[in-house]
C-alpha cells in the first residue's frame, strides 16, 4: 500500500476471491524489502500476516491455533494499533482468539515497532484477494477508535 502507518489505530479488510493456492494479508515494515521467498511472514522480513490457509505468520513462524481458513467470499479483517504495538486478524466479523481491538485485548501479535505498510502476497497460483482500505464501504464496522487507512484520516 502507498500509506505508511507510524502512529494511530487503523482498520482494513480483504475479500477472499479464490482459495486455491495461498494468499497472505497483513503488514510489513517500510524499512525493508521482501526476501527472495516473497512473502510477508518470511524469516527476516518482520511482517505480520494472516495466510488464507488458516495460519498467522511472523518471521517464518506460524500458528494455526484458533485460526480459521478463508473460503471464497470471506472477509479478512485487520486492525493495527501502532502506538501499542499490536495487530489483530479476524474473519467474517469475528476476531481470532477472542481478540478485541477496541479494548486492546488478545492481539495476534504485540511486538510491532516502527513504521509499517499494509501488504499482500500471493503464491501457489492464487490471485484472489481484493483489499479495501476504506475506498468502499467496509463489510464490518471498524472497532471503536480505529479508522480506515486513507488520506482523509491522516
Amino acid at each position: 500500500a502507498s500509506i505508511a502507518m507510524d502512529s494511530g489505530k487503523w482498520y482494513f479488510e480483504a475479500n477472499a476471491n479464490q482459495t486455491w493456492g495461498y494468499g497472505e494479508f497483513g503488514i510489513m515494515p517500510t524499512s525493508g524489502a521482501l526476501p527472495s521467498t516473497g512473502y510477508i511472514g518470511a524469516a527476516g522480513v518482520n511482517g505480520y500476516a494472516y495466510q488464507t490457509g488458516g495460519s498467522l505468520y511472523n518471521n517464518d513462524v506460524s500458528t494455526s491455533s484458533g485460526i480459521t481458513a478463508a473460503s471464497v467470499g470471506d472477509i479478512i479483517m485487520c486492525a493495527v494499533d501502532i502506538g501499542a504495538g499490536k495487530i489483530w486478524f479476524g474473519l467474517n466479523g469475528t476476531w481470532f482468539n477472542s481478540g478485541n481491538p477496541a479494548s486492546g485485548t488478545n492481539a495476534a501479535y504485540t511486538t510491532l515497532s516502527g513504521t509499517y505498510s499494509p501488504a499482500v502476497s500471493i503464491y501457489n497460483g492464487s490471485s484472489g484477494l481484493t483489499v479495501n482500505f476504506g475506498q468502499s464501504p467496509f463489510t464490518y464496522t471498524p472497532p471503536s477508535g480505529f479508522v480506515a487507512l486513507n488520506t482523509y484520516n491522516l
